[in-house]
This record gives C-alpha cells, structure tokens and sequence, in this order.
C-alpha cells in the first residue's frame, strides 16, 4: 500500500500559528490530567509543549500526513480505535510505524481503551509515550486544550502592585520607594486584596500580621503563593473585566 507523506511543515522551516514562545512540560500534563503511562518515552516527563491544540490522528493512521504538525499531542479515541480495528495485522503494523515514527509528544488514548499491540511495538521502536486517561474523547479535549492555552498564554513582566477594588484589576506602577506597597497595605486594611507584587522575599519579611487579607505564604487556609521573578501572586488565576475571551 503507497503513501502520501510529504515534508511536514517544521522540517520547512514553517510555524504553525498555534505555536507559542512559552512551553509546558509532558510531565506537568500528565500530572494534572491523571494520566496512566502505559510506555515512557526517553526522557517524556521533560518534553516541552509549545501549542494550543491537539490532533485526532485517524488520516495519518489512514497514510495522509499533510499538514501534519509533529509537535502536537495525538488523542486516540473510538473514532480512530473502530478504524483501526478494521484493519488487518500487517497493514495496522504498517500504519502505526508510520505514524510514531514521526516525533510527537505523546499518543494519549481515551475511554480507557487498550492500545493495539501494533501500537505499543511501535512505541517501544521509536521510544514515543503512550498514555491513557478513563474521559470521554470530547470532554478530555476540550479541558486539555483550555490546560494549554492557560500554560501558554503570553506573559509580560511589570514592577508594580496588582490589586482587586470592586472586581477590577488595578496596576499600580513606579519606581522603588515611591510607595506602591504602602498603598497596598491601606487597600488591605479596606478589604482590597492584593493579586500580586514585586517585593522582598516573604521569608526575609513576613506580611504585616495585622492585614487580614495578606495571609503568609503556607499559612493553613492562606492564598495559594507562586513565585517568579521576584513577584509574590496571591491569586494564581482569574479573568478581569474587559478581557479577550479565552485569554
């Protein structure tokens, strides 16, 4: 049986459009999907994915690799496992090793169907990890797309102090010294909680304990605290009022 296999576009030196400059490990995906492993490629936790979608492979499985983005997840589910299945031994070997001989990320089967033999051969052949997830096809997708832009989403970094007033993110912005925590500190004191500030180490300088809404960072029942690039976030993730949908 011949195949249409062209150059894919990374090989050409052409993006696609959902590719971002940020990345999100393999690891961290299958950490917060629950992901069972059922073959571990070299090195798999450490694979960085840097675009928004995902693809159902059933025209690679059926020899059609145009526009075949490699560096996209490969969701497998009964649409794909049915097609496949009709499929005789040889030819489903055939169609497999095609398919992971290409480079991608993961091949990440749903409903909690077993992989085809064929498949895991492959897989072990060309070190590629296989995963499994017990969700429905559609609703996996639509929560590990939405994961990815929410990993991948653009990122500016600004010196200032974050704060909700009534529902609307305030950016207060100056130079060190100027004041910005102070005014924090008197929001707080009014209820207004502060989302994120460039300041010291909160190990070095504890949060006044007389703010009840700046809570130390690992206190029992405090705001959950990420830390980057000298910045203190006490709201780890929200949508303002005005802003693009799915940004």
């Amino acid at each position: 049986m011949s195949y249409t296999n062209p150059e894919p576009e990374y090989r050409r030196g052409v993006h696609p459009v959902t590719e971002t400059q940020n990345s999100v490990r393999l690891g961290e995906i299958i950490k917060e999907f629950h992901l069972e492993l059922l073959h571990e490629g070299e090195d798999y936790q450490n694979i960085p994915l840097r675009t928004l979608d995902v693809n159902r492979p059933g025209l690679p499985l059926s020899g059609f690799f145009e526009h075949f983005d490699t560096k996209r997840l490969l969701v497998m589910g009964l649409t794909e496992t049915t097609y496949v299945s009709g499929m005789s031994e040889e030819r489903r070997r055939e169609s497999f090793d095609r398919l992971l001989s290409y480079p991608v990320p993961a091949l990440i089967y749903t409903r909690g169907i077993d992989p085809f033999p064929e498949c895991m051969e492959m897989a072990q052949k060309y070190g590629r990890t296989v995963l499994r997830t017990q969700e429905q096809t559609s609703a996996f997708m639509s929560s590990l797309i939405g994961s990815l832009y929410n990993h991948l989403a653009p990122r500016i970094t600004r010196s200032g102090v974050m704060m909700e007033i009534y529902g609307e993110g305030v950016l207060f912005q100056g130079e060190s010294g100027v004041g910005k925590s102070e005014v924090a500190a008197l929001g707080q004191l009014d209820g207004h909680p502060a989302l994120a500030h460039a300041g010291l180490s909160p190990e070095k300088h504890p949060p006044p304990a007389d703010l009840p809404h700046h809570a130390r960072p690992g206190d029992p029942g405090g705001p959950r605290v990420v830390e980057s690039a000298g910045e203190r976030a006490h709201k780890n993730r929200g949508v303002l009022p005005g802003a693009p949908a799915g940004g």
